[in-house]
């Protein structure tokens, strides 16, 4: 959409797909794509950039996102709260590979008075069976959004394939799929369009957090699976600051890991979450051992609506910040589905 009054856009690269150079051109690395574009190079593949908004380009990093660390993520919200009085939003672009991550580590630390999207790429140039790459008009999209008067401020947003999420609750939820990222405990916040964004719903709100300058406290997650033994949860949960229960189903565990999950709630904060993908823990459906109702009531805290992988960043934050049990629950509930 053609702006009257240009906003000031900064986008951010960091890496990822949609900075990546054709394999052709890769050499160095056999015949694997790498992320060597620079956020100017980005920006010279779409030139609508400059019908929509003043764009001005930062390079933060030039890495596949499985590469990110809660410390680079804690030292780019530092880097962007610094950018952002200066300009009117910010777009970030990255791997998919944490996207579902890394947007709501953001969202929960980022805070500032203006729109927040975070962007990549599916598909890189020169990919299989010749498909153009998804990144141009995602980088379109997403500075689209942040140009817009109806966007959310203090929020951070995924914007992929036409759909705005909230990072709260959007995953990636296929490999290599244009349409990968889905948000099925909520549907999109928004569509995108040829006249902007069309906003049909608020994201969640929730504390903010400062983004720990030190060292991250430890959370682990543990997803139970057949033949699993109270031994591999009792590795997994060792040395840990804070513990989530990725479980079966509505919030299920085997029997004989009861007794050590009791004892490990005693010791740390342990999530009851879900494996399923969808969906909310239940809280008083079932009641034999190992189910949601025992684990409850013996020291696990209900999950609700958000999915392990944001639960263990949310509770890393709250431990960070000197959260009790009681502001852990708290927290948590301002997620719930209900």
């Amino acid at each position: 959409m053609i702006q009257a009054n240009k906003k000031r856009i900064a986008i951010i690269a960091t890496g990822g797909t949609i900075a990546m150079v054709p394999p052709a051109t890769a050499s160095l690395h056999g015949q694997g794509a790498v992320p060597n574009l620079s956020a100017d190079d980005l920006v010279r593949a779409v030139p609508e950039l400059a019908e929509v908004a003043d764009v001005t380009t930062h390079d933060f990093a030039r890495i596949g996102s499985a590469n990110l660390t809660l410390d680079v993520l804690s030292s780019l919200t530092l880097f962007l709260q610094r950018l952002a009085d200066d300009v009117d939003g910010i777009v970030i672009t990255q791997g998919t590979d944490s996207m579902e991550e890394s947007a709501f580590y953001l969202d929960l630390c980022l805070g500032v008075d203006c729109p927040v999207a975070v962007t990549g790429a599916m598909q890189h140039p020169g990919g299989p069976d010749g498909l153009v790459s998804d990144g141009p008009k995602n980088l379109l999209d997403a500075v689209d959004y942040a140009a817009s008067d109806i966007s959310p401020k203090k929020r951070v947003v995924i914007v992929m394939n036409g759909e705005v999420h909230d990072a709260a609750y959007v995953l990636k939820g296929h490999t290599s799929a244009l349409d990968a990222f889905h948000a099925p405990r909520r549907a999109p916040l928004g569509l995108m369009s040829a006249d902007g964004p069309v906003i049909a719903a608020s994201p969640t709100v929730k504390t903010r957090f400062s983004a720990p300058r030190g060292a991250h406290p430890r959370v682990m997650i543990f997803t139970p699976a057949i033949g699993m033994t109270t031994d591999d949860l009792r590795r997994t949960a060792s040395d840990c600051d804070g513990l989530v229960i990725a479980a079966f189903g509505g919030g299920h565990m085997p029997e004989a890991m009861v007794e050590a999950l009791q004892l490990l709630a005693a010791q740390m904060p342990v999530l009851l979450g879900s494996r399923a993908g969808a969906g909310e823990v239940l809280s008083d459906t079932y009641g034999y051992p190992g189910a949601e109702r025992d684990l409850l009531s013996r020291g696990l805290i209900h999950g609700g609506a958000l999915h392990p992988l944001k639960l263990r960043l949310l509770l890393i934050l709250l431990l960070a910040d000197g959260a009790d049990e009681r502001e852990i629950a708290a927290a948590i509930r301002q997620y719930s589905s209900k």
